[in-house]
């Protein structure tokens, strides 16, 4: 079966996109189609800067736990059509649980990366159960 490309563009700072609170009231986040591998998210950050860190948490869905992205990839680039440079890779925890979690109990991943970029490219390359997804994503 072949995996279709999936990509979300934002042109703007990723916190105004997601919020780490885990109230009703703060409900952003980025699912993908169900059962799609290779899901991207870019980033326009506004200037060139050295990032360093990488923090996610993994989505909830609410209170489901039905789907978050597993194995994950980071590309980054000075311009939209320069986004060949594999930054960094990593594998997000699982948090599909038979118990409900609070979403405050999902914890912040920190991956530590070295770049200088104004673009960065998020891809969700493999997904846990229904499909890839993101609550929380911030540059460092």
């Amino acid at each position: 079966m072949e995996s279709i490309g999936y990509t979300m563009w934002y042109w703007a700072i990723p916190s105004r996109i997601f919020h780490n609170g885990c109230s009703t009231n703060y409900r952003q986040y980025w699912l993908g189609p169900d059962a799609t591998n290779d899901l991207s998210i870019l980033f326009d950050l506004q200037v060139t800067d050295m990032i360093t860190t990488v923090i996610l948490r993994q989505t909830t869905h609410y209170t489901s736990y039905s789907r978050g992205t597993a194995d994950f990839e980071l590309h980054v680039g000075n311009t939209t059509d320069s986004m060949a440079t594999l930054a960094s890779q990593g594998h997000m925890l699982n948090v599909n649980s038979p118990q409900n979690i609070p979403c405050e109990h999902v914890p912040l991943q920190r991956f530590h990366v070295g770049f200088i970029a104004r673009y960065v490219k998020f891809t969700a390359k493999t997904h846990h159960n229904a499909g890839a997804g993101l609550k929380y994503i911030k540059f460092e």
